[in-house]
């Protein structure tokens, strides 16, 4: 074996080895300038919902979009829950006037209304009867001085005269005193005879008359001296109670004066009714329907007033306003409102003095009052129970109430009244 030889000339490159593994990481380099904007990228997908920002300043308002199509009927809803109690409705037309129920009795006598203006005056009456003779007056004037009468006999002889000479009467222009020779007789004459008694009768008659007329100046209320209204009777006498006086609207004689309820402070003369009830019970059997009392009821009546018919005229004449009420009594008849059927058709019906009659619907001027919470009678049940009837108006002619037509006629239906004095303002 020989030696070994020098090394030869280099050999081409081999074929490049196998990619070794990573190397350890060199440190940061400068950065690169910034690149080109690349292209965007596919949209990421959303992220959750951030907080809300701050609401920004309101812009301007947009123009008016277009209307849109209507939209497709939606399912029908659940049904709603019952609403409010509507208005009453319109009155319904009055219903046929039934017949008259039985009277029932009377309630208690109602407070008196207030007392009307003063009326204008009436006509002179008849003259009323002569008054009782008055006391004595006081002495009256002297009268003129009567004629001379005859001469009278002779008098006594008179004292002795002064000594002779002038009396001083002479100088004082004074007729001295003694015996004229120039009259009849030489004596003077005896002062006229007067006739006392007929003094005493014109003084007495001249009281007489002065106290009359004192009576019609402020009136009493009494029978003998009675006033046109109570409102007279409060102007004269301001501190008076209320209570019952005699008046005489017609100011004629005194017979036909009427006693009466004064109400002092709303100054109303209230007349009563005569008789003021109608007993309770069952006053008629048959259909019902409405019946005037006094027309349609056997042993019904008409009502009646202890003022006669011109008493009650110069009353009215001598007022503006008037009022009335009536206290019914029910057992199984309704008498206002029907609680059952919610109407008033079976509400009774009134009568006033000019025939006119009062209902619980209609024209505002024939309607009666009833307060609601007080109508006991609405429910008609198999108990007597009260409702309070009132009626107000301007134009007295319409009172006093001189019939009633409740809703009768059921074989359990029963009922009664109490009517009211009517007073006038």
């Amino acid at each position: 074996k020989g030696n070994r030889g020098n090394p030869g000339p280099n050999g081409p490159a081999g074929i490049p080895g196998p990619l070794g593994p990573p190397g350890p990481a060199g440190s940061a380099g400068k950065q690169g300038d910034r690149g080109d904007t690349g292209p965007p990228g596919p949209s990421g997908p959303s992220g959750a919902m951030g907080p809300r920002g701050p609401s920004g300043p309101s812009g301007a308002p947009g123009a008016k979009g277009e209307a849109g199509e209507a939209g497709e009927r939606g399912p029908k809803g659940h049904r709603g829950f019952a609403g409010l109690q509507g208005l009453p409705g319109p009155p319904g037309q009055p219903g046929d006037q039934g017949a008259t129920g039985p009277a029932g009795p009377a309630g208690q006598r109602g407070t008196p209304g207030g007392r009307g203006p003063q009326g204008p005056a009436g006509n002179d009456g008849k003259p009323g009867p002569a008054g009782m003779m008055g006391p004595r007056g006081r002495p009256g004037e002297a009268g003129p001085a009567g004629m001379p009468g005859p001469p009278g006999p002779p008098g006594p002889p008179g004292p002795a005269g002064d000594p002779g000479g002038f009396p001083a009467s002479a100088f004082m222009g004074q007729r001295a005193k003694g015996p004229d020779p120039l009259r009849s007789g030489g004596y003077y004459r005896d002062a006229p005879a007067v006739d006392i008694s007929k003094d005493i009768k014109v003084t007495d008659a001249l009281e007489a008359i002065s106290a009359q007329i004192d009576a019609l100046k402020k009136p009493t209320g009494t029978r003998k001296n009675p006033a046109r209204t109570c409102r007279d009777l409060a102007l004269c006498h301001p501190t008076w109670p209320s209570g019952n006086y005699w008046i005489d609207p017609n100011q004629g004689c005194t017979v036909d004066a009427i006693e009466v309820y004064c109400d002092m402070k709303t100054l109303e003369t209230c007349v009563y009714p005569k008789p003021s009830k109608i007993p309770r019970g069952q006053w008629v059997n048959g259909p019902a329907k409405h019946m005037w009392f006094s027309e349609s009821i056997k042993s019904g009546f008409e009502f009646q007033y202890t003022a006669d018919e011109i008493q009650m005229q110069f009353l009215r004449l001598s007022s503006t306003a008037a009022r009335q009420n009536i206290t019914f009594h029910c057992k199984n008849t309704v008498a206002y409102y029907d609680a059952k059927k919610g109407d008033y058709k079976s509400a009774m019906m009134l009568r006033g003095n000019d025939e006119v009659e009062l209902t619980a619907e209609g024209p505002k001027k024939h309607v009666y009052d009833v307060n609601l919470k007080a109508d006991k009678c609405q429910y008609a049940s198999d108990q007597w129970a009260t409702t309070v009837l009132e009626y107000k108006t301007r134009k007295t002619s319409r009172l006093p109430i001189i019939d009633i037509a409740p809703y009768v006629g059921k074989p359990n239906q029963e009922f009664g009244a109490d009517i009211g004095a009517v007073c006038f303002k």
